[in-house]
Parts: C-alpha cells; sequence; structure tokens
C-alpha cells in the first residue's frame, strides 16, 4: 500500500501511517485497500488538514452537512488520519453494500440522483477514482537475451 500511496504521490510525511489506517479499515469493511486508497488520493491526495469549499473535512473529505451529527455523536475526530479513513471507509461500504461498487462511489461524492449537473459531476468523479484504482505501474524493461 505505501508504495501504491507514493506511485500517487501521497506525501511521505505521513505515508505509512496512511497506508496502515487503510489497510485497518479495509479489512475491518471488507473493502479492497486500493479502492479506499484511490477514493482518499481523488479526495485530498492524503491531506489529512484538507477541508473543501463545500465543508467536506479531512483526507476522506467527510461532508460536515450530511455526516456532522454522527461525527460528533461517536466523537470521531476528523482531522485524526486514522479516524476520517475509517470513517470514510465505513461510508463508501455502506454505499457499496446499498448500490453496487461504481453507483457507491458515485453517492459517496454527493451523487443526487434526477439531477443532470450532479449526474456529470458523479461520472467525471468515478473516472477518476477508477484511474487511480486500476493504474498499472508500467513494467521493467526485460533485459535482451542473447
Amino acid at each position: 500500500m505505501d508504495a501504491f500511496l507514493e506511485r500517487h504521490e501521497v506525501g511521505e510525511a505521513n505515508r505509512s501511517r496512511l497506508a496502515e489506517s487503510i489497510v485497518t479499515s479495509a479489512r475491518k469493511y471488507d473493502l479492497n485497500p486500493r479502492l479506499i486508497a484511490s477514493v482518499m488520493i481523488v479526495e485530498s491526495r492524503g491531506n489529512p488538514f484538507a477541508i473543501s469549499g463545500k465543508d467536506s473535512i479531512g483526507i476522506m473529505q467527510i461532508h460536515l452537512p450530511t455526516w456532522g451529527r454522527t461525527v460528533d455523536r461517536e466523537g470521531i475526530n476528523l482531522l485524526k488520519i486514522e479516524d476520517n479513513v475509517d470513517f470514510g471507509a465505513r461510508i463508501l461500504k455502506n454505499y457499496i453494500r446499498q448500490f453496487g461498487l461504481w453507483e457507491g462511489v458515485k453517492r459517496y461524492n454527493g451523487f443526487v440522483a434526477d439531477d443532470p449537473i450532479s449526474q456529470q459531476c458523479a461520472q467525471e468523479y468515478v473516472a477518476k477514482v477508477q484511474r487511480v484504482y486500476e493504474f498499472q505501474q508500467p513494467a521493467a524493461p526485460q533485459a535482451e537475451e542473447f
């Protein structure tokens, strides 16, 4: 996981902690760690202090108007890497369980059915996550045999 994050230019400062949090949450929620990492890379590139103009916070960009009450009730610290990754993975898992893999990823991004602008934004978001998720490092060149 550390190498995957490095390939996607996630800063070194928190990379091992991020990798460990992603793997732990992936096991806990039965998700592919690469999917969690891909969402995180698209959302914040691993910046634990990321705050969007739409009131989303931390690595997984947890949307406060939607999830703020739950965060307060459960004492989740959205600026703590482990809490943010775990809560984001939990939200993602619930959406995937309800709507399927890529439709669940759309919902994670705030997709609203019957809204054409939301539909377009959601499609673009899923495409970004899929590009990261499916990224394969180029194979090392093979030495020629004589």
